[in-house]
């Protein structure tokens, strides 16, 4: 199986848009300007990248976990 590199970079520049976003959470959190706990998904990005690029499903929010739950209904056939 190989993947374009067009495609690799688009993958990429997602991961580092996601990483960004979990650290820009991190930074919020440790200075105290948000309740409540954070749950990071640093290290973890291509996995939420991976799921949604085979699923063919958009990530159009930077939290991967919410992408997961958009992408795992798709993987078991809970939606068309």
């Amino acid at each position: 199986m190989s993947i374009e590199n067009e495609k690799l970079v688009s993958m990429y520049q997602q991961m580092f848009t996601i990483r960004r976003f979990e650290e820009a959470i991190n930074d919020v959190y440790r200075r105290g300007l948000m309740p409540g706990i954070a749950h990071l998904y640093i290290g973890e990005e291509a996995v939420a990248v991976g799921i949604c690029e085979a699923l063919e499903v958009k990530i159009i929010l930077h939290r991967p976990t919410v992408a997961m739950v958009i992408a795992l209904p798709k993987a078991a056939g809970l939606m068309k």
